[in-house]
């Protein structure tokens, strides 16, 4: 199925958009200690960002979990305490929670722009071609988005400083925006 997905134009862009959010960040917060950084694309827009976050952020953030749960807790609402229940993460693992959310953020050549519109008919047959182009372009986009993480780690530990105990480097895929790269 060709779905115009241009996976030589996405590998260049992933990879020029990584080293355009490490020189901004050095640039413009050169002491900023980097925890967590994410590479996201969402195919529904055609944008992909880069995320930071530092270990201070993520802490705080977590702690306002802990009382939301407890807060809950305490007043008998399971089901919203549930919302907030502690998983045992050390770090935000929604991108868009960090500190420093779409800090660099392009909209991609490479995806088709079909992907942006949205079908009138939900259970329309065109909603299922959609999805299935969809598919078929994160079996393509997720090994490139990998390779992009990869680099993304590298350049990251020589180029900004980094937390020396915990820094990870993300992804998403199809079914979720946070996959930690494994190193």
């Amino acid at each position: 199925m060709d779905t115009n997905f241009n996976a030589a134009l996405y590998r260049e862009e992933m990879l020029s958009l990584v080293n355009a959010a490490i020189k901004k960040l050095k640039a413009e917060h050169p002491d900023y200690e980097v925890f967590t950084m994410s590479l996201t694309t969402d195919f529904a827009s055609g944008v992909s960002a880069v995320h930071f976050d530092s270990r201070a952020s993520s802490e705080r953030y977590l702690q306002k979990e802990a009382e939301q749960y407890q807060k809950y807790l305490q007043a008998g609402n399971l089901s919203m305490a549930e919302m907030y229940a502690p998983t045992g993460e050390i770090r935000i693992t929604n991108p868009a929670d960090f500190e420093l959310p779409f800090y660099a953020e392009i909209q991609n050549e490479s995806i088709p722009l079909e992907f942006e519109e949205e079908p009138e008919d939900e259970d329309s047959e065109e909603e299922e071609e959609d999805e299935e182009e969809a598919s078929a372009c994160w079996e393509e986009a997720t090994p490139i988005l990998k390779q992009a993480a990869a680099a993304a780690y590298q350049t990251a530990k020589s180029e900004l400083k980094v937390d020396a105990e915990a820094f990870e480097v993300s992804y998403n895929g199809p079914d979720d925006w946070y996959y930690p790269l494994e190193q």
